[in-house]
C-alpha cells in the first residue's frame, strides 16, 4: 500500500470519529513504515559507478582525515569497490594508490572473492610499492584453514624475498597456514624456515608470531632491546628496541617503565623487570641483552637504497676508501689507494640536492664525503653525474675481489637511474 494511502484512510478513519483506536494504530504504522524506508534508502548499496567518487577521494584529496575517511569506507564496501579501485590504478598508475587506502583495504575489506583476487595481484606484482602490505592480508587472512591452503603457495615463493618485509610476511603466512591446516601448536622457539641475516626482520618476525599465537624465541625479542645502532645517523637500532619491546610488553601484560626516547644505559632497570618477567613466564635462563653499538671506525660516507622491489641495500666507506656493506656493517672491502683517491677528488666536484624526484616509498639517500648534506632521489630521478660515480665505486668494488657487493649496487641503481 503507498503510503499515501496509508495517509488518507488514517485520516478519515479519525474524521468520522469511528474506531478511533484503530486509526491511532494506523498512524503509528505510518511512522514506523516512514522510519523504515528511511533506514533502508540509508543503507541502500551504492551502484559500483558510485564507488569511483569515494576512490578519487581516498586517492587526492588534499585533507589527510577525508582521505582516511574515504579510505575506510572503500575497503569496508568490500567486493563492491574492487573495480573502481583497479579502474583509478587503471587510469592513474599503480604507484597513485597510496599507502592509507590499500592498508585500509588489508585491515578492514572482507574475505570476499574481488578483495582476495586484488590482494594476491598487489602482492605478486613486483613494481608495486605496498606489496608487502598486501602480503601481509592475505597472511593474517591465513588463519582460516581454507584460506590458509589457497595461498601456502604463495608464501612460500616469497620466503626468500629480495624485500625484508615481503619475506617477514611471507614467512608469517605460510606459518599461519600450517597452523590452520594442522591446528596443533609447532615447536617451541622461533620457527624460521629460512635464517634471517637482517636483524630488522628478524625482530619483526618474532613480534608477529608473538602477536598472532605462534611459537616464537623471547631471546630474540630481549636481545633487540640493546640496539642503538644508526646508518648515515639513521637510529634504525632504536627502532628495532622499540618494536621488540612494545611486543615484549603485549605478551607480558607489562611495560616495565621502558621509554622509547631514553638510551639503553636509562631503561636498564626497565629492561631488567621485563627480563625478569620473562623468565618467569617461560622458565628459560634468557640472557640479559647487551648494548648493541655502532663499530668503531668513522665512516665519511654511504649510500643507502630502500626498496620494495629489489630489497635494500647499505654502503658506507671511511676516509682509506675501505667499503663497508649493511645494516651492521659486517663485511668489508678495502679499496685501492689510487681508485679510491679518484673516486674522493671526483666526488669534490659533484653536487648533490637535498631532494631529487617524488619520494613515494623507494628512495635512495646519498652522502658523498664527512659533513655534507644528505641527498634523497626517487626512482628514476638521480642525476647522471651521480650514477657514473656510483657506477665506478660498483666497479671498484669489483677490482677488490667483491662481485657479488658491486653486482647488487649496480642492479638497484638501476630502479633510480634518471630516465
Amino acid at each position: 500500500m503507498a503510503l499515501s494511502r496509508v495517509f488518507h484512510r488514517t485520516a478519515k478513519v479519525s474524521h468520522f470519529g469511528y474506531q478511533t483506536t484503530h486509526g491511532m494504530k494506523l498512524a503509528r504504522l505510518l511512522t514506523a513504515l516512514t522510519c523504515t524506508s528511511a533506514i533502508v534508502f540509508a543503507h541502500e548499496p551504492q551502484e559500483p559507478a558510485q564507488w569511483g567518487a569515494d576512490v578519487v577521494r581516498a586517492c587526492t584529496s588534499q585533507r589527510f582525515g577525508l582521505r582516511l575517511a574515504a579510505s575506510k569506507k572503500v575497503a569496508q564496501a568490500g567486493d563492491a569497490a574492487v573495480p573502481a579501485v583497479r579502474e583509478f590504478a587503471a587510469t592513474h598508475g599503480k604507484d597513485a594508490l597510496p599507502a592509507a587506502m590499500v592498508e585500509a583495504i588489508v585491515d578492514l575489506g572482507g574475505n570476499g572473492e574481488a578483495v582476495l583476487a586484488l590482494l594476491t595481484d598487489w602482492a605478486s606484482d613486483r613494481d608495486f610499492y605496498w606489496r608487502a602490505q598486501a602480503m601481509k592480508g592475505l597472511a593474517v587472512r591465513s588463519k582460516e584453514p581454507l584460506l590458509g591452503a589457497r595461498f601456502r603457495q604463495l608464501f612460500a615463493a616469497h620466503e626468500q624475498d629480495a624485500a625484508w618485509l615481503m619475506r617477514v610476511y611471507a614467512q608469517l603466512g605460510f606459518a599461519l597456514a600450517e597452523k590452520s591446516a594442522t591446528a596443533a601448536e609447532a615447536t617451541p622457539g622461533d620457527v624460521v624456515r629460512a635464517k634471517e641475516l637482517d636483524p630488522r626482520a628478524s625482530t619483526k618476525l618474532a613480534a608477529l608470531r608473538s602477536q598472532h599465537g605462534l611459537p616464537f624465541a623471547p631471546a630474540h625479542l630481549m636481545d633487540a632491546l640493546g640496539d642503538e645502532r644508526t646508518f648515515l645517523g639513521d637510529p634504525w637500532g632504536r627502532r628495532r628496541a622499540q618494536e621488540a619491546c612494545t611486543a615484549l610488553q603485549n605478551w607480558l601484560g607489562a611495560d616495565g617503565g621502558y621509554r622509547s626516547d631514553a638510551s639503553f644505559a636509562e631503561n636498564r632497570a626497565a629492561i631488567d623487570q621485563l627480563l625478569k618477567l620473562a623468565r618467569s613466564k617461560t622458565n628459560l635462563a634468557l640472557l640479559a641483552p647487551v648494548q648493541i653499538k655502532d663499530p668503531e671506525v668513522t665512516f665519511t660516507g654511504g649510500i643507502e637504497l630502500l626498496s620494495c622491489r629489489n630489497g635494500d641495500l647499505f654502503i658506507r666507506w671511511t676516509k682509506d676508501g675501505t667499503i663497508f656493506a649493511g645494516l651492521d656493517a659486517a663485511t668489508s672491502t678495502a679499496l685501492s689507494q689510487s681508485a679510491w683517491q679518484t673516486l674522493s677528488q671526483t666526488a669534490t666536484s659533484l653536487r648533490v640536492e637535498p631532494q631529487s624526484g617524488v619520494v613515494i616509498c623507494d628512495k635512495l639517500r646519498l652522502q658523498l664525503c664527512k659533513d655534507a648534506l644528505h641527498g634523497v632521489t626517487a626512482p628514476a630521478a638521480l642525476a647522471p653525474t651521480l650514477a657514473d660515480w656510483l657506477k665506478q665505486v660498483a666497479a671498484r668494488i669489483e677490482e677488490a675481489e667483491n662481485p657479488a657487493l658491486a653486482s647488487a649496487l649496480i642492479d638497484r641503481l638501476q630502479q633510480f637511474v634518471l630516465r
